[in-house]
This record gives structure tokens, C-alpha cells and sequence, in this order.
């Protein structure tokens, strides 16, 4: 019996069996948590635990696809799941081979002990769901959509001159730096940084610099903002490039005397947070709106 799969932006939504259409019903991970006939009938709901075993399940299904299955997770019969570079077992939460990318990825491990935040669709690295990775998309397009806009951009420079009062041809260079990011500068969406931040540059990187969207950020309990709190992307996104973009940022003390260089950095962030994100209230909610009908 002939199949067709439909996918949008690599994560399975529809199948046509031999006629039969199905929808699938993808949680964040894209795991198949449930199936819709032609008419909008629900046929199948599953719900897993953390690592993938199947917790419940009603109805039937006949397709291959379950846990992180719409990323392309195939379940074989011996229900192992088939993920492109080699097998993972949920029953004991363990790959059955090395990681290709060993020693630089740990050996054995499952999306580095997270799975509830992490898929690893192509059995070599822990990735973010598609969700929480279009959610990071969508906070740096509206922050640098904002960049585009005299309002939001005479705000950032004043935020940055109230710190920096004594340097107005840097304060330009920032602002000036931070727009420039936006087409030369690069992010890694997931990736291990050291300490307990949320996110990392490199210093003085400039406008093509790469900010790193550290593992920590959607995890439970780390202080990070995850999918909670835009404004404090705004204030993240600001900071890392003040790290790219800012001369004095690893300086003691500034010119003036008085104050760290990292420290304003920091304040820097916050108050472009505080300050500039309000004034564009319509943008930021319609790209939580975005999300939330992914």
C-alpha cells in the first residue's frame, strides 16, 4: 500500500495511506501524541514518559510514528526506535551505540539527560524541539525588526549613551553594530556553555559575532527565561551583542572612573529591556501569538 507523507519545515503533519487521510497531532518535542480522521474525528491519543516509553494510549494508529516520531523517530518491532545515525531504547533511556561524535558528545546518553526539552533527530547531538526553536527565531527577528525602527533604535543608543556619557562616537558604533548583526552575525540555537548563563558570545566579536543560545535556557528551575518572558529575551539578545559590539565591555574600569565595564554592559540590557521593548507592545505579542498556533 502506497504512502504519502506532508511535512512543513521538516516535521511530519499528514499521511495519505493507500486514501485514508490521517493529521497528526505533534506535541513540542514532535512526538505523535494523537491522530484526526478526514472528518476532524480524534482515532488515537498517546501521552510518554520523559524518555519515551509510551504511559498511555487510546485507539489505533497505523503508522510507525510515536515518541519524537514526527522529527522522524521509526519504531521498529523490537521497539527500538530507528533515529538516522543508530538505535535508542526507551526502556532504558540509553543509544545502543556510541555517538558518532564521541568524545565531543557523551557516548550513550539521551539528549544530554534532558529529555523533555531535547530531541536529537539525527542521532548525533541533543537539539531543541521545533517549537522552542522557532520560538528562539522569533525573539531574535523581532529584535532585530525592532532595529529597523527610528523609535526603538533612538532608544537603544540612549540606554547605551546613559552609561557610556563619555564616548558618543562608541555609543553610535554600538548601536550601529547591534543593527549590522542582524544580516552579518550568526546564533547556534543550542549548544554547552560554561557557568550558568542563558546565553555567550565571544568578546568584541563585532557585528559578526555568534551568540550561543546555551542548553540551560529551556530548562526547568534555571533562571532562564525559556518560553515565559520576551521582554527578557530583548534584554539577553542586547546584552550578548553589548558583549560583540561594546570596546569597553572586559575593561575594569571605564575612562570616567567609576564603573565596571561589564557592569554596564548589564545595566545596558536591562534598561533597553525596560525602556525600549514597551514601546513596541503589538509586535512582541504577535510573535508570541505566532507560537502558540504552531
Amino acid at each position: 500500500m502506497s504512502v504519502m507523507y506532508t511535512t512543513i519545515n521538516g516535521v511530519l503533519y499528514h499521511e495519505n495511506r493507500g486514501g485514508v487521510e490521517t493529521e497528526y497531532i505533534p506535541d513540542t518535542l514532535g512526538s505523535l501524541i494523537g491522530c484526526r480522521d478526514s472528518s476532524g474525528n480524534v482515532t488515537y491519543t498517546a501521552d510518554y514518559w520523559p524518555y519515551g516509553e509510551v504511559r498511555t494510549s487510546t485507539g489505533s494508529k497505523t503508522s510507525p510514528w510515536g515518541f519524537v516520531g514526527l522529527l522522524g523517530y521509526l519504531t521498529d518491532i523490537a521497539k527500538r526506535l530507528y533515529v538516522r545515525a543508530r538505535h535508542y531504547r526507551p526502556g532504558v533511556g540509553q543509544w545502543q551505540t556510541v555517538d558518532p561524535l564521541w568524545p565531543e558528545e557523551r557516548a550513550y546518553s539521551y539528549s544530554d539527560g534532558r529529555p523533555e526539552s531535547y530531541s536529537d533527530p539525527d542521532g548525533m547531538q541533543a537539539k531543541l524541539g521545533p517549537k522552542e526553536e522557532k520560538w528562539i527565531n522569533l525573539m531574535f527577528s523581532y529584535f532585530c525588526e525592532s532595529m529597523k525602527l527610528h523609535e526603538f533604535r533612538k532608544c537603544v543608543q540612549d540606554c547605551t549613551t546613559s552609561y557610556f556619557p563619555m564616548d558618543r562616537v562608541m555609543v553610535e558604533g554600538v548601536t550601529k553594530c547591534m543593527s549590522e548583526w542582524c544580516t552579518k552575525g550568526r546564533k547556534v540555537v543550542y549548544g554547552r556553555c560554561p557557568g550558568n548563563g542563558c546565553a555567550q558570545t565571544e568578546m568584541h566579536g563585532g557585528s559578526g559575532c555568534t551568540i550561543r543560545i546555551c542548553e540551560r535556557m529551556f530548562s526547568p528551575g534555571s533562571g532562564c527565561p525559556g518560553m515565559k518572558d520576551p521582554f527578557a529575551w530583548v534584554h539577553i539578545i542586547a546584552h550578548e551583542l553589548g558583549h560583540c559590539c561594546n570596546p569597553y565591555d572586559t575593561m575594569d574600569i571605564l575612562p570616567n572612573n567609576v564603573t565596571p565595564g561589564g557592569l554596564c554592559n548589564i545595566e545596558v540590557g536591562k534598561c533597553i529591556q525596560q525602556k525600549c521593548a514597551p514601546l513596541l507592545l503589538n509586535n512582541i505579542f504577535s510573535a508570541i501569538d505566532q507560537v502558540a498556533r504552531y
